[in-house]
C-alpha cells in the first residue's frame, strides 16, 4: 500500500495529538465544521491507523504515515470516490500526498496561481 517515500507510523507515542489534528484538518478541509471521535489501533502489520466517527456522518479510517522529509502526514483509506482529485491531503510540512491508481502512497503536485 505504500510507495517507496513515505513509511507507516509504527510508534504512537507522542504523535498521536499531531494525528489528530492532521485529521481534523483533512475533514474540515472536505466536510466544513465536523465533531470527531478518534480510536487508533494498530494493524497486523505494525502500523498504526486511526478510526473517525464524524457525528452524523459516519466511520472514515485513516492510515498514519512519515514522509521522506520526516513530516506526519494521515490519509483516508479507503479513500473515498468524491475525494479522489488533485488536491490531496496535507502532511505537517505543507507538502500534499494521495493514493495512486494502485493503492500507492504519491505525492500531489500543486501549482501556484
Amino acid at each position: 500500500m505504500t510507495g517507496l517515500s513515505v513509511r507507516q507510523v509504527t510508534e504512537l507515542q507522542g504523535i498521536a495529538p499531531r494525528a489528530r489534528t492532521l485529521m481534523l484538518a483533512a475533514l474540515t478541509e472536505r466536510l466544513g465544521a465536523v465533531e470527531p471521535a478518534f480510536d487508533f489501533h494498530r494493524e497486523w502489520s505494525g502500523g498504526w491507523r486511526c478510526r473517525v466517527a464524524v457525528a452524523g456522518r459516519g466511520t472514515l479510517e485513516f492510515v498514519l504515515f512519515e514522509t521522506p522529509g520526516q513530516a506526519l502526514l494521515a490519509l483516508p483509506h479507503p479513500l473515498p470516490a468524491p475525494w479522489r482529485d488533485a488536491h490531496g491531503f496535507a502532511a505537517e510540512d505543507g507538502t500534499r500526498w494521495s493514493f495512486d491508481a494502485e493503492g500507492q502512497v504519491v505525492p500531489v503536485v500543486t501549482r501556484s496561481p
